[in-house]
């Protein structure tokens, strides 16, 4: 999977699930932007740092699709997910423009 659809599919995983700030993953399944990245590139995060993580997933796809956000929000993706002014509308249409610039770069 390459880094425009890692993105483009973490937006349709918010979109289904819901929108979570502070760790991978809520507890009713809704996510934060670095969590859909992962489950969009096949593994998922568990809802507590606890948890354990299960599947396979390539973690270079990953990385290549957060810094690809990283750039488009111009901060670190985690601490722009948590921010109490970032909403899911916000999540996901930046997902989808990063995974757009991604796609003109290929």
């Amino acid at each position: 999977m390459n880094t425009s659809d890692i993105l483009n599919r973490a937006a349709d995983l918010i979109d289904e699930r819901g929108h979570w700030k502070g760790w991978y993953c809520g507890p009713n399944g809704q996510l934060c932007a670095r969590g859909a990245m992962y489950i969009a590139a096949g593994v998922v995060p568990p809802s507590e740092p606890e948890g354990v993580w299960s599947g396979d997933c390539d973690h270079e796809a990953v990385n290549a699709a957060t810094k690809r956000l990283d750039a488009h929000v111009g901060v670190l993706t985690e601490r722009w997910n948590d921010l109490d002014a970032t909403t899911a509308a916000d999540v996901t249409d930046a997902l989808r423009g990063a995974a757009e610039a991604a796609r003109a770069e290929q």
